[in-house]
């Protein structure tokens, strides 16, 4: 039997020492059937390091606002202020992240097209349809009744 730390939680049963922040995280982190990690879990045991969603689960505070709903109810997607964006990530203007090679990729991630607003420029093949947020898609979709640009250009004026 180990003498965990204070950053850590010692499985009861094992002995085991795991991070602290894996304590009430929802996943089975002492193993053997052994859940006194996930046992008798509340709101009140996350730590500093963690985030509070509104279901009661405790999730590494890194994955507030990173884009993801984590928490199985998307609280830990709401309220997000842009500041909480960090660099591997996009800012959408609803307060959102999304990771940043989601950014002008022709899919509306942010739910606001924010992340295809102000994209540079894309050269389309002259077989493609350049949408109005400037993505191109293949000529044949343009006028087949689905919306494939992410701002639906390609049904307008069929």
């Amino acid at each position: 039997t180990a003498t965990c730390s204070e950053t850590q939680f010692q499985c009861l049963r094992s002995g085991k020492c795991i991070p602290l922040d894996w304590f009430c995280d929802e996943d089975n982190d002492c193993g053997d059937g052994d859940l006194s990690d996930e046992s008798n879990c509340t709101s009140s045991q996350c730590t500093s390091a963690q985030f509070l969603c509104s279901n009661g689960k405790c999730l590494p505070i890194s994955w507030h606002c990173d884009g993801l709903d984590d928490c199985g109810d998307n609280s830990d997607e709401i309220k997000c202020d842009n500041k909480n964006c960090s660099d591997q990530f996009f800012s959408c203007a609803s307060g959102r992240c999304v990771p940043m090679d989601w950014r002008c990729d022709g899919d509306d991630d942010c739910g606001d097209l924010s992340d295809e607003n102000s994209c540079p420029e894309q050269r389309c093949l002259q077989s493609e349809f350049r949408c109005r947020v400037g993505t191109c898609i293949p000529g044949r979709w343009r006028c087949d009744g689905l919306f494939d640009c992410p701002d639906s250009s390609d049904e307008v004026d069929c």
